[in-house]
């Protein structure tokens, strides 16, 4: 349906039984009333009821009030215009099943024009920004599988799998763009990190950077620095060995102030 719900979920599950007849029992005497029909909505809507795009509660206030807080909510919700902005909207809200069913439906609804593979990856890739990367995989994966033939969804794709820590699952994807369209840069760019022989000379990720601003790597002691510099520069007539007295001063530097052995 083109409808956009407005309430609470539905009190049955799309696919049921119904057109119930009576029935009754000769040792009792009672009337049942028994299903006859089974109603599927679809091959494999298994869903336990219809939830709603947007939810209204009803509260006890509203009612002496004389007011209707569903029907207000449904006289002002725009919703947005393209079925890429309304999947996003609907998995920001938490409403994966409703996000996936209105995809599909509009996918296979021959009188639906605003939809579009590009629309799709962008919506994707700006849950992934927001680290919404659950719903980011959702949409990659439903536009990688409709649309097969598109290398920017496989990019997208391998992108949600590499946040999301699957590598070899990503190293797929982005094999598959590649294979799609040779010339799809990124996809080169994001194999070239991934291939362990050259991630010690690739630069690190945007996660990677942030990680090790907030942890940077420990730097050695100045007596370890001196010690090496020794070390390294021994029998050297440009590079001299510090000497023992500057090694000396930097050993009784401001932590071993209170260490007899390294005044002496």
């Amino acid at each position: 349906t083109e409808a956009c719900f407005v309430g609470e979920p539905s009190g049955s599950p799309p696919t049921h039984f119904g057109d119930s007849k009576k029935i009754r029992l000769e040792a009792s005497d009672l009337t049942l009333r028994v299903s006859t029909r089974y109603w599927p909505n679809g091959a494999n809507d298994f869903r336990s009821a219809t939830a709603a795009h947007v939810d209204v509660v009803p509260a006890a206030a509203d009612y002496f009030a004389g007011r209707d807080p569903v029907l207000e909510a449904a006289l002002t919700y725009e919703p947005p215009a393209t079925t890429a902005a309304q999947v996003e909207d609907l998995l920001r809200r938490g409403k994966t099943q409703a996000a996936v069913f209105r995809f599909v439906r509009d996918l296979l609804d021959p009188r639906v024009e605003h939809r579009s593979v590009e629309q799709m990856v962008e919506a994707g890739n700006r849950l992934l920004d927001d680290e919404h990367l659950a719903e980011g995989r959702i949409v990659f994966l439903l536009t990688a599988e409709y649309y097969p033939e598109s290398a920017a969804a496989e990019l997208g794709w391998g992108r949600a799998l590499e946040l999301t820590g699957d590598i070899e699952g990503a190293r797929r994807h982005y094999e598959k763009a590649l294979a799609i369209d040779p010339q799809q840069r990124p996809a080169r760019l994001a194999l070239d990190r991934l291939d362990p022989s050259s991630r010690a000379e690739a630069p690190p990720s945007g996660t990677r950077r942030a990680a090790l601003r907030r942890h940077p790597p420990s730097r050695p002691s100045r007596r370890g620095r001196c010690a090496r510099r020794a070390r390294g520069t021994r029998g050297s007539r440009r590079g001299r060995p510090p000497s023992r007295t500057r090694c000396r001063s930097a050993a009784s530097g401001r932590g071993d102030r209170g260490d007899p052995r390294a005044r002496r």
